[in-house]
């Protein structure tokens, strides 16, 4: 036998029981990584592809924009929106934020003139966040801006901080920038959020 294959075999069978453990873990763990990884891509029956002159599903948002069907830039990957599974996602905006979605970040574009959108959910149990006042944002149901800055290479104050208007509170202090939420009603009004009458005190009046 080969003196160099003598060598490595005496050094294999001298690897102690818990150093083979860990490399054993150590494979596993990166194994698990992959996994992980894998988990987190969105199920067959999430997404698909389709041609630009076709309807785009409701509950469905355009992720991605490519060469094909014979126009251009005329392949669309689309995704199904399930804020349960999916809370935060990326889209192209060339159709409607979701309702009941802000968009948190404006990042170059799908393809010239589309920007790309990353949105966020807006739950029952989600806290406070920024978004962008992008022209196809609506403000979630029973939610309120409650600081105003410039941002999101938006024109104006369109960088926004939102939050849930809880009835608990009593009252609270917002910017006149989307509508009051239900069961509320503005009793009071002074310079605030970059304008003179901009900030609103509510109260909870159900």
């Amino acid at each position: 036998m080969n003196r160099a294959i003598r060598i490595a075999l005496c050094f294999l069978m001298a690897i102690p029981p818990a150093m083979a453990s860990t490399l054993n873990e150590g494979r596993g763990a990166e194994s698990n990584a992959v996994r992980a990884s894998a988990s987190v891509r969105p199920a067959a029956s999430d997404w698909m592809e389709i041609c630009a002159n076709v309807p785009i599903p409701d509950g469905w948002v355009v992720v991605s924009i490519r060469p094909g069907c014979g126009t251009g830039f005329g392949l669309y990957e689309i995704r199904r929106v399930d804020p349960d599974r999916y809370p935060t996602m990326a889209m192209c905006a060339v159709t409607a934020i979701p309702k009941g979605w802000g968009v948190t970040s404006v990042q170059g574009g799908c393809v010239a003139g589309v920007p790309y959108y990353q949105i966020q959910y807006a739950g029952p149990s989600s806290g406070p966040f920024s978004v962008c006042n992008v022209p196809a944002f609506e403000m979630p149901k029973g939610w309120v801006a409650t600081y105003v800055r410039q941002g999101c290479a938006l024109p104006g104050y369109a960088y926004w901080y939102i939050e849930k208007a809880l009835p608990e509170r009593g009252t609270m202090d917002i910017c006149n920038v989307a509508p009051i939420p239900e069961g509320w009603v503005i009793v009071g009004q002074r310079a605030g959020c970059f304008s003179s009458g901009g900030l609103l005190t509510i109260r909870y009046m159900p």
